[in-house]
């Protein structure tokens, strides 16, 4: 015996409109003035180094090549 189960469609209809309303407050709140996070200070961190680095891990795999 099988049971079909009916969901309720208020149950839908009341999540729908809490996913709205959240939404448009974090809209709202994205472009609202006087809410910008300060941006850090570039000159205090460190530059990140990106590209080609020459490590232990890489030096070793070297050493196995010449073998």
């Amino acid at each position: 015996m099988s049971r079909e189960r009916k969901a309720d469609p208020r149950g839908r209809r009341a999540f729908l409109k809490g996913a709205v309303a959240t939404g448009g407050g974090l809209a709202v709140a994205a472009v609202a003035p006087g809410t910008v996070a300060a941006a850090p200070d570039r000159e205090k961190q460190e530059p990140v180094q990106t590209g080609y680095r020459l490590t232990p891990h890489v030096l070793r795999y070297y050493q196995t090549l010449k073998g």
